[in-house]
């Protein structure tokens, strides 16, 4: 998927988090995405056994954490919205409606822009229209983006929620599930 620090192709396995993970490797050059870094090594593996969150790690074969995404339960507030997502009959009335909320993607630095964080983002899609929606309703997967980070969700296919998006220190982007299925 991407060279690694003394020029080879390493191959990443994208799976469950589990407490063999390396994740003290990860390297997130921004000192803005730090929080990332703490999570996953701090505050991940617990969560996702709890069930309170749900990380998917993107492996090496020495359990290297390479990237990672967290997914947990969530709701649009679409009522301020400015672009109102439509049924099949017209707009929703609804002022929210159920989501899956990417909380955590984070690439380490050696892979960005090798397609690792559209992997993780694939899988939060396969996983939201493959298991979730068959079985209870959802609507969108969401984000709180950090400004560096939008123009990358924007260019999946994510809208901003508010017009004046720009301004904010983490705007909400949502991507509607509903044309995908």
């Amino acid at each position: 998927m991407s060279q690694d620090e003394d020029g080879s192709q390493q191959e990443l396995e994208i799976r469950q988090i589990n407490s063999d993970d390396n994740t003290k490797s990860l390297s997130l050059g921004d000192p803005e995405f730090t929080p990332l870094k703490a999570f996953l090594k701090n505050e991940a593996a617990d969560f996702h056994r709890r069930n309170v969150a749900k990380s998917y790690v993107a492996v090496d074969e020495s359990h290297r954490v390479r990237g990672y995404i967290t997914l947990i339960c969530s709701q649009v507030q679409i009522a301020q919205a400015h672009h109102r997502p439509e049924g099949n009959k017209g707009p929703i009335a609804y002022k929210s409606l159920p989501s899956i909320k990417v909380a955590r993607l984070a690439t380490d630095k050696r892979y960005q822009g090798s397609g690792l964080g559209r992997s993780l983002l694939d899988l939060a899609l396969a996983i939201a229209l493959g298991d979730i929606m068959p079985a209870v309703g959802c609507r969108f997967l969401v984000v709180d983006a950090k400004k560096p980070s939008v123009g990358f969700y924007l260019k999946y296919g994510f809208t901003p929620i508010q017009e004046n998006y720009e301004d904010e220190d983490s705007p909400v982007l949502f991507l509607d599930l509903h044309p995908f299925v």
